[in-house]
């Protein structure tokens, strides 16, 4: 099964997770935010403008929690996973978290859309801001996994009706 992801960190320079979000490929959904490992302090501008007004603050975790909990939820979508996201950070972020708590026999494949340039990946990006554009808690890391998830199953079933 496929598991779409989406975190939000400090900053591109010393990046600090912030939330996580996921979305299985069959619609169900996790998310946390930390209550620790980062700072106000920590974050770029575009971060303390644009992601900090969007936490809940009602998913609140430390990282032991927060590891531990997405390893538990992880493990009961399957022992095989391909874990999809779009930006590189995301997935370093997001091995970091679940390291300490993973089962060992959760195997986890990485499945990063770095093909901007390609036909699919063209239309996936166009996609996926298309849905992004008028939302209000866009940078919010479930809401961001969630058209992540209908960007990229959009597309397949574009393609896929044209015959590629």
């Amino acid at each position: 099964m496929r598991v779409f992801l989406d975190t939000e960190f400090t900053d591109f320079t010393d990046p600090r997770l912030i939330s996580a979000g996921l979305v299985a490929e069959d619609g169900q959904e996790f998310y946390c935010e930390l209550a620790e490992g980062w700072g106000i302090a920590d974050c770029s501008h575009f971060v303390y403008h644009f992601v900090l007004p969007l936490l809940e603050n009602t998913h609140r975790l430390t990282r032991t929690e927060a590891g531990k909990a997405l390893v538990a939820w992880l493990v009961t979508l399957g022992d095989s996973l391909t874990v999809v996201f779009d930006v590189r950070e995301d997935w370093r972020l997001f091995i970091d978290l679940i390291a300490p708590y993973r089962a060992a026999n959760l195997k986890l494949a990485a499945h990063w859309l770095n093909d901007w340039t390609t036909p699919v990946g063209t239309r996936r990006h166009a996609i996926l801001e298309s849905i992004l554009s008028d939302e209000d808690r866009r940078h919010h890391a479930l809401v961001d996994a969630r058209a992540l998830r209908e960007a990229v199953l959009r597309t397949e079933s574009e393609f896929k009706k044209r015959g590629f």
